[in-house]
């Protein structure tokens, strides 16, 4: 990875909004309607941080029928593993994730929006 891509990558994980929507994301997939849900921001802004993300290359999306479901990117690079790892890791041994958690099981249901 060139030093370059990680800042970049490091700069993406300064905000709130985006460690959340990766550490969702490492949890299961969601579209942008379940996102609306578990963020506290607009239908617009959610949509600027996923792009931002799939820009990086840290999340990936794909159609089904109507709806456009995004899930962490595959195949990354070792750097970016370490560093998402560490920053999920950080987020699950905190209490204040914890009630995320519960909203996060509350919104999935096996069915889309």
């Amino acid at each position: 990875m060139t030093n370059k891509k990680l800042s970049k990558v490091l700069k993406a994980l300064t905000d709130e909004n985006r460690r959340l929507i990766l550490w969702f994301l490492q949890k299961r997939e969601l579209c942008v309607c379940e996102f609306e849900q578990l963020l506290p921001i607009s239908q617009s802004t959610i949509s600027i941080h996923l792009r931002m993300l799939s820009d990086l290359e840290l999340v990936d999306f794909y159609k089904e029928g109507r709806w456009v479901i995004y899930q962490q990117k595959k195949n990354q690079d070792v750097e970016v593993n370490n560093i998402l790892a560490s920053v999920s890791s950080a987020m699950d041994s905190e209490a204040q994730y914890k009630d995320q958690l519960v909203k996060l099981k509350m919104v999935c249901k096996d069915n889309l929006c």
